[in-house]
């Protein structure tokens, strides 16, 4: 039984915990630095799998941040089409953001959700897959992994912090 004067204090935290105005958990603010690198990822995986055809990138895991950088000088050099996959993506409401070479799909990854959805047909079975500092190791991610893996396409993840990649290894 809750004592008097912690009913009030259990029902605040409640009603805070689970309000739709909640702060996110965590707030994404990349640096230019971080988005270069991003860039030079895609690029060193393009350049490994020597591909002399038109390439098609997932990015899964894709975030606002995904989206805010303009891909289109790496699909001119390198003939690619992106397909950025995220729950967490902004909608796309400018013709700015999605350009021809840059394609949205705000969904978890998987296999069924990209082949129920209106994409270019094209565009579903990936010649790269890339994921930036995405949990992947999480439980939550598991299921993506298992999807990922069963592509047999080369998959780059990057992590942010040592451990992550330590525990990831081990997982793969």
């Amino acid at each position: 039984m809750l004592k008097p004067i912690l009913i009030p204090l259990f029902l605040l935290l409640s009603s805070t915990a689970f309000s739709t105005n909640a702060p996110p958990l965590t707030t994404i603010d990349a640096t230019q630095t971080e988005l270069d690198a991003f860039i030079a990822t895609v690029e060193g995986g393009l350049l490994k799998i020597n591909a002399n055809k038109q390439i098609v990138v997932h990015l899964v895991g894709a975030s606002e941040v995904e989206a805010s950088i303009d891909w289109s000088p790496l699909c001119e050099k390198y003939n690619i089409e992106f397909l950025l996959v995220g729950p967490k993506l902004p909608n796309v409401t400018s013709k700015k953001r999605e350009s021809q070479c840059t394609h949205y799909h705000k969904s978890l990854y998987s296999r069924r959700s990209l082949a129920e959805s209106n994409l270019n047909k094209n565009l579903l079975i990936p010649d790269l897959v890339i994921g930036f500092n995405v949990d992947i190791y999480m439980i939550y991610w598991r299921r993506t992994l298992g999807e990922l893996i069963q592509l047999r396409k080369p998959i780059i993840v990057t992590v942010y912090c040592a451990y992550e990649g330590h525990k990831l290894v081990r997982l793969m």
